[in-house]
């Protein structure tokens, strides 16, 4: 699973328990992803919208923090001109009350998002990357993004657009790890491992 980070996308904590705002922005490349950039397209979100694919909200990407889902009808996906928006009801539980709080109050400003098996083309020379498809996995507040990002904001704000891949996911690496810097090949052979592996198991 590949995981982004967004930088300045508007976020609130909403009345009744609700937290809402864009997972994801179309149309505004990232920064350095570890030898190229990245993009999503508007529609690369429409297939798991329209499958309702089993998208949960975790906290911090912990499956045992579960603040929303698809499935339940707490967590409620849609694609508009500007990109993927969310809404979750998270739960009158101690993880619920306690990360609605912190989103109100501003001490979670962050937020990522995870997915698989994406539908991508590349430039020609392998700097840049378009999202065009994707498996939706999870939308996550987060409290440490490993790359420096805000994206999540309780009081609104709004700007630029930015995402970076998670370095424990295995598939992001920082610029300045020389001895890991091309993960663009790497992301290439895994992604082509896993597609030949599916081809086999058919």
């Amino acid at each position: 699973m590949e995981t982004r980070f967004l930088q300045n996308t508007e976020m609130r904590a909403q009345a009744g328990n609700t937290i809402a705002g864009y997972a994801a922005v179309f149309n505004s490349w990232s920064e350095d992803l570890g030898g190229f950039i990245e993009t999503i397209r508007p529609g690369a979100f429409g297939r798991a919208i329209r499958e309702r694919q089993d998208v949960v909200c975790l906290f911090n990407h912990d499956n045992n923090r579960v603040l929303g889902r698809v499935r339940s009808g707490t967590l409620e996906l849609r694609e508009d001109k500007a990109g993927l928006y969310y809404e979750c009801r998270v739960p009158n539980s101690p993880t619920g009350r306690d990360v609605y709080e912190a989103i109100k109050r501003g001490d979670v400003s962050q937020c990522s998002f995870g997915f698989s098996n994406p539908t991508d083309v590349w430039s020609r020379d392998g700097s840049r990357r378009e999202l065009l498809d994707l498996t939706l996995c999870d939308v996550s507040p987060v409290t440490r993004p490993a790359y420096q990002a805000t994206s999540v904001e309780a009081r609104g704000r709004t700007g630029s657009y930015s995402y970076t891949r998670k370095p424990d996911s295995g598939l992001y690496v920082p610029p300045e790890d020389l001895e890991l810097a091309d993960s663009r090949r790497r992301l290439q052979a895994r992604l082509l491992s896993e597609q030949i592996e599916g081809e086999v198991k058919k």
